[in-house]
């Protein structure tokens, strides 16, 4: 007499090779998938931060002499070229020493820095081109979008941008 457990076992066992030309792609299909995410998402976060540019804008009532400068701010306020947000070559960086891992996180950590540099003075160029009225509201976001840690970003980065200033 067969058990119930064989039985069970046939069952999972037959359904599992049912399922498997269902579960099947071509090799690329995954890889085509995740660009086409890829994309979509990109596209999706290019348009909240052009929704929040023009918010920003509104808000603060930018005055036509203060375009240059408000455009320099959301210059600086865009992410970096898409190079440095690709995944790196695992193989090539596991490949590498200690001493040259150490050497590469410190090289990427100066770009960093001077991305941070340039914006801060862009965030101090536009911040002096605003009234005083402008500049209270600027403030005002900046507290309100988190600017003790979480999302925000205080008084360095645009309302809402990037990581909290250091120390915070």
């Amino acid at each position: 007499m067969t058990s119930f457990r064989t039985y069970g076992a046939l069952a999972a066992l037959t359904l599992a090779l049912l399922a498997a030309p269902a579960l099947a792609q071509a090799p690329d299909a995954g890889a085509d998938r995740h660009g086409q995410d890829h994309q979509r998402m990109e596209a999706m976060m290019q348009q909240h931060r052009a929704e929040k540019s023009h918010d920003l804008h509104t808000i603060l009532a930018i005055r036509p002499d203060e375009e240059a400068a408000f455009s320099a701010f959301e210059s600086s306020m865009a992410p970096p070229p898409r190079s440095d947000h690709e995944p790196k070559d695992r193989q090539a960086f596991e490949a590498m020493t200690t001493p040259q891992r150490l050497d590469r996180m410190l090289a990427k950590m100066a770009e960093h820095t001077a991305r941070m540099r340039q914006h801060i003075e862009a965030v101090k160029t536009f911040y002096a081109a605003l009234s005083p009225e402008q500049q209270h509201v600027f403030d005002a976001l900046g507290r309100m979008h988190g600017g003790h840690g979480g999302h925000g970003g205080g008084m360095m980065h645009g309302p809402g941008e990037g990581p909290p200033p250091a120390g915070e």
